[in-house]
């Protein structure tokens, strides 16, 4: 239980003070420990060199094995030099067999020629720690780009030329929205397939862009035609049929002087609707368009025939109804009976009448200003 050993005496301040140096093992672990700058005598007790008296330095040349040690005496920091290629601090814990590495290389020490080949990992690089600087030019082939990697942003402005885009790697969903214009389109290449139903409207054709031989048999239907885009010179002779015309399509407006004939009318088309009003100028039915023995005595309206309208001895015996000649029917001063003329005035001269008058044959009452007379 003791601590064995050898020491010897010695000073530093020419024999003034005393202090013991040595060697001994401990008796508490059993470890071999050197000591200086003891003050007493060591034979007074046991040396603790961990407390009453100071672990000295030993300078020597060891011969040993050092790869059993577990841990070291005590806690001990390594620090370096601001000229070493190391930063930070080394620790050793004295309680365990722990090291706490905090140094580090310092900035800029690590050049190409310290890295040996393939020394560099994936595991070694940090993300983001490698920028444009650092890659060599043309360093980054096809297959070291990421499938998706290369986005809009990472592409400068023109970048992509033709010789960079391979033969059908284009599909639609790479175009952008209206990005084909017309200049990309080679000649005869849009195709009836490749329009979309409806897809031509009027803004999408230049003048004078489609031709007759662009259009298929049959392709223009009515709902393809703007309103009054058909135009006289566009109907081909004796194309507008009957059929073709709507009801009441055709009005005044629409045919020429003298357009319909004879053969075109209906039997009893035309009906007193569609006949003019005359203004009393040659416009009305004209005597020209009145056939013989047309106007019968039903298509005479009452009182429609006038005085002007009967030639001259048009009235005869037959046409006069009984009684129907009035006296105010008879013009003043002249009457001629049966070829006899009778002249009434204020002197009654009677002439050509025969000497016998047959009284119940005439019954004539005459009257005048020179009084009245009957025969």
């Amino acid at each position: 239980t003791l601590d064995i050993g050898f020491y010897g005496q010695y000073s530093t301040d020419g024999g003034s003070t005393k202090k013991f140096a040595g060697l001994f093992r401990d008796a508490d672990d059993g470890i071999f420990k050197l000591f200086a700058d003891q003050t007493t005598d060591p034979t007074t007790g046991n040396v603790d060199v961990t407390g009453d008296i100071t672990q000295a330095t030993l300078s020597a040349n060891l011969n040993g094995n050092a790869t059993t040690a577990t841990k070291w005496a005590s806690q001990m920091s390594l620090s370096f030099a601001a000229s070493a290629p190391l930063a930070g601090t080394v620790t050793f814990d004295g309680s365990t067999s722990t090291v706490s590495w905090g140094a580090s290389f310092r900035s800029g020490v690590v050049d190409a020629d310290a890295l040996a080949t393939d020394a560099v990992t994936n595991a070694k690089v940090a993300n983001d720690a490698i920028d444009t600087a650092e890659i060599k030019d043309n360093a980054v082939t096809s297959d070291k780009i990421a499938a998706g990697a290369v986005g809009t942003s990472d592409l400068a402005g023109g970048a992509v030329t033709s010789a960079k885009i391979g033969t059908g790697e284009v599909a639609a969903s790479n175009l952008a929205t209206d990005s084909v214009t017309t200049v990309k389109i080679a000649d005869d290449q849009v195709t009836t397939a490749k329009i979309a139903a409806s897809a031509i409207t009027s803004t999408e054709m230049g003048a004078d862009a489609i031709l007759n031989d662009h259009i298929s048999d049959d392709a223009v239907e009515a709902a393809h035609m703007a309103n009054d885009a058909v135009e006289t010179a566009a109907i081909k002779d004796d194309a507008v049929t009957q059929a073709k015309i709507a009801d009441n399509a055709v009005g005044n407006a629409q045919m020429l002087d003298d357009a319909v004939n004879t053969s075109e009318l209906v039997d009893s088309a035309v009906t007193t609707a569609k006949l003019a009003d005359s203004t009393g100028a040659s416009d009305g039915i004209t005597t020209a368009k009145v056939a013989t023995s047309a106007v019968t005595h039903a298509k005479l309206a009452g009182d429609a025939v006038e005085a002007d309208n009967l030639a001259d001895n048009a009235v005869i015996t037959t046409k006069i109804n009984d009684d129907a000649v009035t006296n105010a029917k008879i013009a003043n001063d002249f009457i001629s009976i049966n070829g006899v003329t009778v002249s009434l005035g204020n002197d009654i001269t009677v002439e050509g009448l025969s000497s016998v008058i047959d009284t119940a044959s005439i019954d004539l009452h005459i009257e005048g200003d020179a009084g009245n007379a009957v025969l």
